[in-house]
């Protein structure tokens, strides 16, 4: 980072008679607060969506019964004439759905039989008590207000950081407090808590772009270029809008502030007052983008804060790289990828082993989506001679050079790689299936 930049933001004094904080361990709450909430909403979705199912299959079932039950007791009693009325009003009913340009020829439909209107009314009663996928909806209406509730949370924790790191910014303005109101206040220190309270209260009551345009131009981060897809990101907010606002249908605010140029491979733009969902297929990418659009604003707004902290930003206890491989071990490969490729190229990750660990995996997170033809020849052109022999191995795996990668092993083994590694990498796992894997390991286990 030019150290003009870095002036920009760190040069501020703080609060007068604050102690001053520990800012590394802000941000590493703040990352690992948000990590986690992310993993937990990831994994609330992935174990009540199977639940979902299954309760769906059991609400049909359940209608399947109540139905031939209806039925049942209707052709037991009713007369030849009446059957015959039903089924007529069924033929037409199925011309009104099925063909919406016959619509008039159910328009003036007459039902004579009492006993046919009763079962009707009955079939009424019963299938509008609620739709049969109102589970799901009710669901994935939560996924998407909890993600984009903990993003914002994470978006205050990050301003209040900045507020309080550099307090100078609040002196840019022409009018900060009136002397009436200063006098509200005990100390300067709660009048400067007060107005930076204020400020982000306002941001988050803006848009999504609000805040973009925030860190844009208070520590030059673009937020554009940490997310997969800005225009699908926006359209994020902008559904979790309607949802809390509007009752899922479509509005003439969301139709005007989602680009939906951009969108046209994603999502077909409704009508107004049209009813929205929120499909698996919707929140499975949101899920994704959520997380990994979180994590690299804190890492920007860390890297910018507090540039001397690179170690701790990419310890593989406490930081990327540790977010990093749990994404691998529960198989997030897009996240991983994307966490990755933003670590290396960190400019402040100097540490090559951090580079390489980042790269492989990275390498790893593209082959397992079945584009390895992306990087292969990159990795074939690697050049492991003069590093530790856990890359040349990692290499081997990746390349499925089997003979060489256990021809390596014994070498490495307890030097430069542990049995649990190898047991546990997923960059090994296609090594692990060959029968020479567990005789090693077996023998260094003894």
């Amino acid at each position: 980072m030019p150290e003009q930049e870095q002036n920009e933001v760190t040069s501020a004094h703080e609060y007068e008679g604050s102690e001053k904080p520990d800012n590394s361990k802000t941000f590493r709450d703040i990352s690992a607060q948000y990590s986690n909430s992310m993993e937990a909403v990831r994994e609330f979705f992935s174990r009540l969506s199977p639940l979902v199912v299954e309760m769906q299959e059991g609400i049909v079932k359940e209608r399947e019964t109540y139905l031939q039950e209806i039925f049942q007791h209707f052709t037991k009693d009713a007369k030849k004439e009446e059957i015959q009325e039903l089924g007529d009003v069924f033929r037409s009913l199925r011309v009104y759905f099925d063909e919406p340009t016959q619509k008039t020829k159910t328009e003036s439909l007459e039902i004579k039989s009492t006993a046919v209107a009763n079962i009707l009314l009955k079939l009424v009663r019963y299938l509008s008590n609620y739709p049969e996928d109102i589970h799901r909806e009710l669901l994935n209406r939560s996924i998407l207000m909890c993600l984009v509730s903990h993003f914002e949370v994470l978006v205050a924790d990050l301003v209040h950081a900045f507020h309080r790191i550099a307090p100078d910014a609040i002196s840019t303005d022409d009018k900060v407090l009136s002397v009436n109101e200063l006098k509200e206040f005990s100390s300067i220190n709660e009048a400067l808590r007060s107005i930076v309270s204020n400020r982000v209260d306002d941001l988050l009551r803006g848009s999504v772009n609000d805040w973009q345009k925030f860190f844009e131009s208070r520590m030059k981060i673009d937020m554009t270029h940490l997310v997969p897809d800005w225009a699908r990101w926006v359209e994020y907010f902008q559904r979790r809008h309607i949802f809390m606002h509007a009752g899922g249908r479509a509005t003439e605010r969301y139709l005007s502030n989602v680009d939906w140029r951009k969108l046209g491979g994603y999502i077909e733009r409704p009508k107004e007052g049209d009813k929205m969902d929120i499909p698996d297929s919707y929140l499975q990418p949101a899920i994704d983008a959520f997380q990994t659009s979180g994590l690299l604003l804190c890492q920007e707004v860390w890297r910018k804060l507090v540039p001397t902290d690179s170690d701790t930003r990419h310890t593989s206890i406490t930081g990327l790289l540790s977010v990093v491989y749990g994404c691998l071990l529960t198989r997030q490969w897009k996240v991983s990828e994307q966490l990755a490729t933003w670590g290396e190229n960190d400019p402040q990750a100097s540490d090559e082993n951090t580079m390489l660990t980042y790269r492989f995996n990275r390498w790893l997170s593209i082959k397992r989506q079945g584009r390895w033809t992306e990087v292969e020849k990159e990795a074939e052109a690697f050049d492991c001679s003069a590093k530790s022999r856990k890359y040349a191995m990692a290499r081997a795996s990746l390349l499925g050079q089997t003979d060489e990668f256990f021809e390596l092993l014994p070498k490495a083994l307890g030097v430069d790689i542990t049995a649990e590694h190898l047991q546990e990498w997923p960059i090994f796992e296609e090594m692990r299936i060959d029968p020479r894997f567990a005789k090693i390991i077996e023998k260094t286990t003894g």
